[in-house]
């Protein structure tokens, strides 16, 4: 005897064919909505990583070349020893390697902001010279990384900042007016005792990121320093011409030379 199946229901090809298409569109939208929040959070990330290696670069630089010259004892003869248009080479006698230049003072009663007591402060003498750590520095460009070389007594070399495209130094005198390197590319000795402030210019571009994952981004701008752009006809040409898919952060700092 057969089953008696007029009762039972289901679905027809075509109610499935239905169903699967709808299915279809729904995991399509679903993947695009997952592949754009990647991208998105791909691109801010390498943003965020090319904003930060721009900071930290400038930062480094403006504290430390700002310190140019120092010299308390008017022994160490620091200044200027190196002025190019992208390279510079500082020294400044602000330690000593003697520990009976560490001086210790005690305070007592006085607390910080979160109530603790200060005991000690312990301060350190210049020795008239500029053969400690910390008081030869360079700052150049080594390929598309930001170097800082250390010529004292750690004679180090260590990077800064991966993905440069440019660094650019711009001497002032006294007056703000721009000391020409010239031919040369560099000042010579009177020219660099003149300078009293430093434009400090840095062009980073972004990390590759994953491949395909970042918003792709055509970059065609013509880069100029801060002189560039007050007076472009003093300083013709320009810092960096763009032709790629690269984005870019300029960050351009002025330093007054306190020491100077």
């Amino acid at each position: 005897m057969k089953p008696d199946i007029s009762c039972q229901k289901g679905v027809t090809l075509i109610e499935l064919m239905v169903a699967m298409a709808i299915a279809g569109v729904i995991g399509a939208a679903m993947f695009a909505f997952q592949q754009s929040q990647t991208r998105s959070y791909v691109t801010q990330e390498a943003l965020t990583n090319m904003q930060q290696n721009a900071r930290a670069g400038m930062h480094f630089m403006v504290s430390e070349i700002r310190m140019a010259g120092c010299d308390p004892t008017n022994q160490a003869g620091a200044g200027i020893d190196l002025a190019k248009d992208d390279a510079i080479r500082f020294t400044m006698n602000i330690s000593s390697s003697n520990q009976s230049d560490v001086l210790e003072y005690h305070f007592y009663g006085e607390t910080d902001s979160s109530g603790d007591e200060i005991i000690d402060y312990t301060i350190r003498r210049t020795d008239g010279s500029i053969s400690n750590s910390g008081e030869d520095i360079t700052y150049q460009l080594n390929g598309d990384n930001l170097e800082r070389s250390d010529h004292g007594s750690d004679n180090s070399t260590s990077i800064l900042a991966r993905n440069i495209d440019a660094l650019d130094f711009v001497y002032l005198d006294e007056d703000g007016e721009r000391i020409e390197t010239g031919v040369s590319g560099e000042l010579n000795n009177n020219e660099r005792n003149r300078v009293r402030a430093i434009q400090i210019t840095l062009l980073v571009r972004s990390g590759s990121g994953a491949p395909g994952f970042v918003y792709r981004h055509e970059d065609t701008r013509t880069y100029k320093n801060r002189w560039q752009e007050n007076d472009p006809t003093n300083y013709p040409g320009h810092l960096y011409e763009a032709d790629d898919n690269f984005r870019r952060i300029m960050l351009s700092s002025e330093v007054k030379l306190r020491n100077m």
